[in-house]
């Protein structure tokens, strides 16, 4: 199956695709995880669901920049969960598969933002 760059999964909505890239956040509401996944192009939310067991237990071990691989589908986010900050923010991929390309070690600080202290 052909990768995907992050920025051009919203054109893609009702296909399956494949992205790679790393673990960005990764945070849980209710039974529902989500991983925000980055890549040279952007970032997508992923959602992992209990009922994909396998998927959903090895998603719960994740961590802020390991490398995955995911194969899922590209859906509509309903309207009032549209994140007009980003430019995949009118979609989310519901994950089918993940595959662990690379663990890394907890970084001792944060590597968003400018660098600026404070």
């Amino acid at each position: 199956m052909q990768r995907f760059l992050i920025k051009d999964t919203a054109k893609h909505i009702g296909e399956k695709v494949r992205v790679c890239g790393w673990v960005n956040t990764w945070r849980a509401h209710g039974k529902i995880l989500f991983v925000d996944l980055r890549d040279i192009s952007g970032i997508i939310q992923v959602v992992f669901v209990p009922s994909n067991k396998e998927v959903y237990e090895l998603a719960k071990t994740l961590r802020p920049e390991w490398v995955v691989e995911i194969v899922g589908q590209i859906v509509k986010r309903p309207d009032n969960m549209v994140n007009a900050k980003i430019e995949t923010g009118q979609v989310e991929m519901s994950v089918e598969s993940l595959k662990v390309l690379s663990q890394s070690e907890t970084l001792p600080f944060s590597i968003e933002g400018g660098g600026e202290k404070g």
